[in-house]
């Protein structure tokens, strides 16, 4: 293991791991329209809103957590 490996701090990995789940969620959500959700509407309402709740957290949280890997 170098020295690097070993100053990994295990919460950023997850956070990063988290908004990039997330990212995903969106852009599966901006494809949603494309799926017969007629047997699953409370599903695609359910999916829309974890969507709206975590779009101002997403991002934002990427890239004040990348910024405190990169900073030295």
């Amino acid at each position: 293991m170098t020295s690097r490996q070993q100053e990994r701090v295990e919460w950023i990995d997850l956070a990063k791991a988290c908004c990039i789940v997330l990212v995903v969620m969106l852009h599966v959500q901006a494809y949603s329209g494309v799926i017969d959700w007629q047997s699953a509407q409370p599903i695609h309402q359910l999916w829309l809103l974890i969507g709206d709740i975590f779009t101002p957290i997403r991002m934002p949280l990427f890239f004040l957590v990348s910024g405190v890997v990169a900073a030295p």
